[in-house]
């Protein structure tokens, strides 16, 4: 019977042991470890050396449109090449120097209502006619929409501490006197250069 007993007692102890929840581990509160950062930079500076200058383009009497006069960073154009054109003066490429501090990333920013930066087009003007600049650039990359893969009018360096030099250039389309007045066409455009 005593067996019995101690048999009954012993069942009863291990359903108890068995039913009772086991102790909880006791609460961690999280945590994380944040940084605080600072990149202390002198000013930018940006400075114009020379405006895009295409000199004096003649049409000749034969010229009937259609051609476009290249302007290279070393302000060399391929003009004398150009059939029914014939150019004088001083081309210039357009040039900047930009500094800043070694190893920062830099953006510029090309600002103009009459540039499109996907065609790489700037608009320059005479009255109501209308010549179209395409545009190239070094010293700097072109930055790019990230859905469309479009062209920006930001473009992005990395400053090595001395001053650093950028070039626009490009394509020049040449209408034909029927198409385009003669007269100075022109636009303006504004680079801005800041600190990412």
């Amino acid at each position: 019977m005593t067996m019995i007993k101690t048999l009954a007692t012993a069942a009863s102890v291990a359903a108890l042991a068995l039913a009772a929840p086991a102790a909880a581990a006791p609460y961690t509160p999280p945590s994380q470890t944040g940084t605080a950062t600072v990149r202390l930079y002198d000013a930018i500076t940006l400075d114009k050396v020379d405006d895009i200058d295409f000199g004096v383009v003649i049409r000749e009497s034969t010229y009937a449109g259609g051609s476009s006069i290249a302007l290279a960073a070393d302000d060399s154009t391929d003009c004398a090449t150009v059939a029914g054109l014939s150019c004088t003066g001083s081309p210039t490429a357009g040039e900047f120097t930009i500094r800043g501090d070694n190893g920062s990333d830099m953006s510029v920013t090309l600002g103009s209502a009459d540039f499109d930066p996907v065609t790489k087009v700037l608009t320059l003007r005479n009255g109501t006619d209308t010549l179209n600049l395409t545009l190239d650039w070094s010293g700097m990359t072109q930055d790019s929409d990230p859905l469309t893969s479009d062209g920006l009018n930001t473009f992005s360096l990395t400053g090595t501490g001395s001053a650093q030099t950028i070039s626009l250039y490009g394509d020049l389309e040449v209408k034909a006197a029927a198409d385009a007045a003669n007269g100075v066409y022109a636009n303006t455009f504004t680079l801005t250069a800041d600190y990412k």
